[in-house]
């Protein structure tokens, strides 16, 4: 069980027993490398009393441990501030400087005035904040061609005295690896990920301080083609995109005990070589890796370097901004072991790890020196159990047959193992031949990685069908966060479709910590907005052209995304900082469409839709409503009342224009597809006099087609929650446990542990789905979660209040579950409810975090009869409002855990 009930603590007299915990700058823990001016500070509380909150704060900020050890804040000191924020707290004492290594933390004082213990200590430190100081220049091996192996550089270097601290920044254009001493440098994977590299690369901040010693020392780094130079599917695809050149870019500082300041910087100093092991790696293609190039200690010092040859080295840093990474990085997450080995043909071996995931795998070999071991990875398998590969579509690279391919060539030593460096695959299972001899299921491991945000939610019930689901849709939303939301992580695609991302976004939120990860890549939207106002379908959008430009439901997610994310994080300086490019949007979607029908030459649609086609001016005009009010939302937010008004306006007037346009006086809509009437409804575009009759309308239109789903990926959530939200909650329920196709139950009784891309992926008595667009791990469906989450469990953000500083939990009890339970964890701490029914008795569960305060909604009028903890709720601690409704009664609670029973 998710819940716990409360226990009771002795409280100090002196002391409040109200703790600080999870102390974050800028969304992450300890950060290196800030490079914001005023970085932002964030805590968690926590405490076992009722109605606790926080009255006042203290932060401390010094240069030093001891100095903060010591309480003295040479940096800042806020004083005792009487304010109730733990979140996004503006650091605003002395001016920070590059490099600086700050130190902080916090007390608080609790709901009867007295102070709380300090917390923990907690850092950051700050990234090289002009560009004057970066002293380091791009080198790369200018002339490398399309046939050699990808460039490994070098320099060794001297330092005399004890080491203090050492720190390096880095990037590249491509990807880079970098071992100091025979060590890799971090934990990152594919640095310094996907950015519109012409406006923005990101570098990365290291502390490696361990890795170095008095002496002689040794920088090495391998470069990557990655998103920068390799294959991006452009249609036609295209290499090369951003460069050609991969270039690297090193700084690092050592101080030692006498003060002094050692640099080492990539400059014309370094030397490169092309003959290294890693032929080829190609994100989509898979990798080449000769071992028999492998250059012994080529990473450590009085390696014999003489046929390596001197670097290019570029004058200027160039025009694309250098910015510090802070969002969580890329890195191997978990591992995996594979539960069965087969040989369904002599010499081909295929490995299962019973759930499809994303990354790469560990094998452990052996073979005479020149022998050729090919990998194939993919999540399904042909009838004869070789690996499935026609859906990863062919033409996507020159070489048509190489795709999700690794190929390891031995170099004869008795053990050897095989990883790739900067390639990565979506896969369940992996077939490899060539190898000469059976290998065992201890010899592969599947090595997981993604976007590290931490997981923020679970959903859990009665129905263990929903649970897989639930726990296919988290599987896929890892396995696409890839620096930016791809939309697959198999075929030649894996762009950041924008459409997809804002889908999901809510599901996303629910299940994952991911402000920081949005935060990055609403820059990215930003970087490449066109100068008219129109956002591109993908982001980073790479193509020269405008092609993919401006289409409703993708372009919107320029301006839906980053209101959520708000929402879920209250981060107004990031709505601030996307303000003027929303705005940039909508006015485009206006001029184009003096008549608020939007009929635009681009438009999206509710795409993988079974029948249920929505018409292209109605789905456009649909999105242009939904942006345009949530714009006025934004400038709400920033007390922008003149553009609030304005966008209200719009917003009402382009509703009354749909309403005209596609609304009969009966109620039925336009093309009367279930997904126009969800996306209608969805977006309040219904007069409120007409709603319930054009709810009406959208049951009868499921009905019309004998309660079969019709929607695609744009409205199936908006489906589920428009039945729920409007009376029709059991057929709501009905849908999301059906097993029949189209449904989530059809895709998990087929084996599927992942969301698949079309509801009929794979049908048995007749096969795969076409093979141009059927994957295995496509997150969008996966938005099934926020029905779960909202609907099932109850937990409603307010986005009047948002990261839940007020927020509701309104679950649906009954309606076939017997129990629900689920948590999420919002940055003010966890919102826990679970709820059961037995016969004619309900209970409900619920956890509100310290600092905030909730309205419960529980489903009887009869509100005497509704016990907390064992007694009349109205008269337990922490509930302040106990009212009757007409069908439900409203229990308004402070922070705590409560236990309310009641009859159903």
């Amino acid at each position: 069980m998710l819940y716990s009930p409360r226990s009771v603590k002795v409280m100090s007299a002196d002391f409040s027993e109200v703790t600080v915990t999870s102390l974050r700058c800028e969304y992450l823990e300890n950060p290196l490398g800030i490079d914001i001016l005023s970085p932002r500070m964030s805590w968690v509380l926590q405490s076992d009393q009722r109605g606790q909150k926080q009255t006042a704060f203290r932060v401390l900020v010094s240069s030093s441990l001891k100095n903060l050890n010591h309480d003295t804040a040479d940096l800042w000191d806020s004083a005792k501030t009487e304010s109730d924020q733990s979140n996004h707290l503006e650091y605003a004492g002395e001016q920070l400087t590059s490099r600086m290594r700050v130190f902080w933390k916090v007390r608080v004082w609790d709901m009867a005035g007295r102070p709380g213990r300090w917390s923990e200590p907690a850092f950051w430190s700050m990234g090289l904040l002009r560009l004057r100081d970066w002293e380091a220049r791009w080198v790369s091996f200018q002339f490398r061609g399309q046939e050699t192996a990808l460039p490994s550089l070098r320099k060794e270097f001297d330092i005399s005295g004890n080491i203090q601290s050492a720190t390096l920044y880095a990037t590249a254009k491509g990807l880079y690896e970098i071992r100091i001493n025979g060590l890799k440098v971090g934990k990152n994977l594919f640095a310094p990920e996907w950015t519109s590299y012409r406006n923005r690369i990101q570098y990365q901040t290291y502390d490696v301080t361990e890795l170095l010693g008095a002496g002689r020392n040794a920088i090495g780094a391998t470069l990557g083609e990655g998103w920068y130079a390799g294959w991006l599917q452009q249609w036609p695809p295209e290499k090369n995109v951003y460069g050609s050149d991969l270039e690297l870019l090193v700084q690092l500082e050592i101080r030692t005990d006498d003060r002094e300041l050692h640099l080492i910087m990539t400059d014309g100093s370094w030397k490169a070589s092309l003959d290294g092991p890693i032929l080829t790696s190609d994100m989509y293609a898979g990798e080449t890796y000769d071992a028999r190039n492998e250059w012994r200690g080529w990473d450590k010092p009085n390696f014999d370097d003489g046929n390596w040859k001197s670097v290019h080295m570029k004058r200027h840093l160039g025009k694309a901004r250098l910015v510090s990474q802070l969002n969580e990085k890329i890195c191997v997450t978990e591992e995996i072991a594979p539960i069965a080995l087969s040989e369904p043909r002599s010499g081909t071996y295929v490995y299962d790890l019973g759930q499809n995931v994303v990354g790469w795998i560990r094998f452990s070999l052996r073979g005479k020196a020149g022998k050729t071991v090919q990998f194939k990875f993919n999540e399904m398998l042909n009838p004869d159990g070789t690996i499935y590969m026609d859906n990863l579509r062919a033409g996507c690279l020159a070489e048509e047959t190489r795709r999700q391919t690794d190929e390891y060539i031995c170099n004869g030593a008795e053990n050897e193992y095989f990883e790739p460096h900067f390639t990565y695959h979506g896969f369940r299972y992996v077939e490899i031949s060539g190898l000469g001899y059976e290998p065992t299921l201890a010899d592969l491991v599947g090595r997981v990685f993604h976007s590290s945000a931490s997981s923020s939610g679970l959903f859990a019930c009665s129905d263990e069908l929903l649970n897989r689901v639930w726990e296919n849709a988290t599987w896929s939303l890892r396995g696409n966060l890839m620096s930016v939301p791809t939309d697959c992580p198999q075929r030649d695609e894996r762009m950041g479709w924008m459409g997809d991302a804002q889908i999901i976004c809510q599901t996303a939120n629910y299940a994952m910590d991911l402000a920081a990860f949005w935060n990055k890549w609403i820059k990215d939207i930003r970087d490449d907005q066109l100068g008219d106002g129109r956002y591109p379908s993908y982001a980073p959008y790479p193509l020269a052209d405008d092609r993919s430009t401006g289409k409703s439901a993708w372009a919107d997610a320029g301006i839906i995304v980053p209101w959520t994310a708000y929402v879920y994080y209250a981060d107004k300086r990031l709505i601030l900082e996307h303000f003027h490019s929303a705005r940039g949007w909508v006015d485009h979607v206006h001029r184009e469409n003096p008549d608020l029908i939007s009929k635009q030459k681009s438009h999206g649609v509710d795409w993988l839709n079974i029948g249920g086609t929505i018409q292209n001016e109605f789905f456009s005009t649909a999105f242009f409503a939904k942006s345009a009010g949530v714009v006025a939302d934004m400038a709400s937010v920033l007390g922008k009342e003149h553009d609030a008004r304005k966008y209200r306006r719009l917003c009402n007037d382009i509703r009354a224009a749909f309403a005209r346009e596609y609304m009969a006086d009966d109620g039925v809509l336009a093309g009367n597809s279930q997904g126009a009437y969800a996306l209608a409804l969805a977006f309040d575009l219904i007069p409120d006099h007409k709603r319930r009759q054009v709810a009406t309308r959208m049951v009868e239109s499921m009905n019309d087609n004998d309660g079969v789903l019709t929607t695609g990926i744009a409205t199936t959530h908006l489906l589920l929650c428009e039945l729920s939200r409007n009376g029709y909650h059991d057929e709501a329920c009905r849908i999301v446990k059906s097993r029949q196709m189209p449904s989530w139950g059809f895709m998990v009784e087929q084996g599927a542990t992942t969301i698949w891309e079309r509801w009929n992926g794979y049908v048995p008595g007749v096969g795969f789905a076409d093979n141009n667009m059927n994957s295995f791990n496509h997150f969008a469906f996966g938005a099934v979660g926020e029905w779960m989450m909202r609907e099932l469990a109850g937990i409603h953000l307010d986005p009047s209040h948002p990261a839940c500083k007020h927020f509701a939990i309104r679950p649906r009890i009954g309606s076939s579950f017997a129990w629900v339970e689920a948590y999420y964890d919002s940055l003010h701490g966890r919102i826990l409810s679970s709820w059961k029914v037995a016969g004619n008795r309900a209970s409900l569960n619920i956890t509100v975090p310290v600092n905030t305060t909730a309205d419960v909604l529980i489903p009887t009028k009869d509100v005497d009869t509704i016990e907390e903890s064992g007694k009349k709720a109205s008269m337990s601690e922490g509930v302040s409002t106990v009212k009757a409704g007409e069908n439900n009664s409203l229990i308004c609670v402070e922070s705590g855990s409560y236990e309310f029973a009641f009859h159903v």
